[in-house]
């Protein structure tokens, strides 16, 4: 179902008839500033979202055009020029649908004059499971004061939570990482903080089911089982997790 650019046709005529929001982005991921410099990589990644936009742009599903995900939090002039050029690029084929990019959930960081280029930010908050920059988002309660921090660096943005989760694989206490039941209460939590911030346009759970990445893969559990990547609310089997029953109870409710 998935293309180099994006979903195919098909599957984005099923959302449109399903009324499912789309969060479209090019495949620019986790570059560094030497990549983003380089004259070729700003061209095939403008040529990306050109191509995604134009093909893509007659579908009422698709909530934004996200340009990036999870650059490094302190832009540099490569990583400026390139987002300024693709914004550009995606503004000329669409011009009434909104610009995005995601970033990573790092406290501390001060507002970037980069994102001027785009209407809203996607933020990939982990808070509780990765540990982050010297520990910054190991503790899942700060994730409410980052937000209004956040609200207060962009006031003319729009936000989002565009990523959060937790690797679940077994069953065990609440407060051991890598448990259906830490799993369950991390995304519990993070629901009902981002609930009581109306400035949060809407949040992604990251993800819905278990998919292979790459031999070694951890993901931050510590006792993991690789290739797998365990964040999803149902395994790679198709069965589902408790956190599953607990999202759609979470999410069928009026914030």
């Amino acid at each position: 179902m998935v293309t180099r650019r994006g979903l195919v046709p098909s599957a984005l005529e099923l959302l449109d008839r399903a009324g499912i929001l789309l969060w479209a982005q090019t495949p620019v991921y986790q570059l560094r500033e030497p990549q983003l410099a380089d004259p070729a990589v700003r061209e095939r990644a403008v040529g990306l979202v050109r191509d995604l936009v134009r093909r893509d742009r007659s579908h009422p599903s698709v909530l934004t055009w996200s340009l990036a995900n999870e650059l490094p939090s302190r832009p540099g002039p490569g990583h400026a020029a390139t987002l300024e050029a693709m914004a550009a690029a995606a503004r000329e084929a669409d011009p009434d649908r909104f610009l995005a990019v995601d970033i990573l959930g790092h406290p501390g960081v001060e507002a970037q004059s980069t994102y001027r280029v785009v209407d809203a930010l996607g933020i990939n908050a982990y808070f509780g499971w990765y540990n982050g920059p010297s520990g910054a988002t190991a503790d899942r309660s700060k994730l409410g004061g980052y937000l209004d921090d956040m609200r207060r660096l962009y006031p003319d943005h729009a936000l989002f939570v565009t990523e959060f989760g937790a690797e679940a694989n077994r069953e065990g206490p609440a407060d051991e990482k890598g448990t259906y039941a830490f799993q369950t209460r991390l995304l519990r939590d993070v629901v009902t903080t981002i609930d009581d911030r109306p400035f949060v346009n809407g949040a992604i759970t990251w993800l819905l089911r278990d998919f292979r990445v790459k031999p070694g893969w951890a993901g931050g559990n510590p006792k993991p089982t690789a290739p797998i990547n365990a964040k999803g609310l149902v395994d790679d089997t198709g069965r589902r997790k408790p956190a599953f029953t607990e999202l759609q109870r979470l999410f069928k409710r009026k914030p």
